[in-house]
């Protein structure tokens, strides 16, 4: 998205560049730095769930197996945190397109939104350890291995782009 800068006006009869001009402009750039930091972050939230969701993917970070299926009670709490994670990525989107200056509102979504993405992985870690400590040989050692590894090279670089995100609209040196 390319956004058009409004070049400073004058002010009819005057010689004084109009200030809201100037706001305009700045808002338009500051507003395009946040939305080009955050796309890497929203990208990488749909590859998440576009992965949890495709039944067909090479490598499931869910199994449906009858020996390897989430139970219930882990089930349910993942979904709740999906759920979570879903508000809060929409908020953080929000906030990076319509209010990109208030960067105490952008670090605490960003943190909020870290917070549930660890809290997912870790729902999911403690899936596979359960499945790994029942010594079923029809639990596929391999296939978890792969997810984990799929999880662990995702999270990298989503931390990678949380941070990216907060480097450039200002949030990192944020303290309070």
């Amino acid at each position: 998205m390319n956004y058009q800068v409004k070049q400073p006006g004058q002010r009819p009869g005057l010689n004084v560049i109009d200030p809201d001009d100037w706001i305009w402009a700045l808002g338009n750039e500051v507003r395009d730095k946040s939305f080009k930091a955050a796309t890497p972050v929203s990208k990488l939230c749909r590859i998440f769930f576009n992965h949890l969701s495709r039944s067909t993917v090479n490598q499931p970070l869910i199994f449906d197996s009858p020996s390897m299926e989430m139970k219930e009670d882990q089930l349910n709490q993942f979904f709740h945190f999906t759920r979570k994670t879903d508000y809060t990525i929409h908020d953080f989107l929000e906030k990076s397109l319509s209010d990109p200056t208030d960067r105490q509102a952008l670090q605490i979504l960003t943190f909020r939104l870290e917070g549930r993405v660890v809290k997912l992985s870790k729902i999911l870690e403690r899936y596979w350890d359960g499945l790994l400590r029942k010594k079923d040989p029809q639990v596929d050692q391999e296939a978890i291995a792969d997810a984990r590894e799929w999880l662990e090279c995702w999270s990298s670089l989503f931390s990678i782009a949380t941070e990216n995100f907060m480097q450039v609209t200002g949030c990192k040196e944020l303290r309070w």
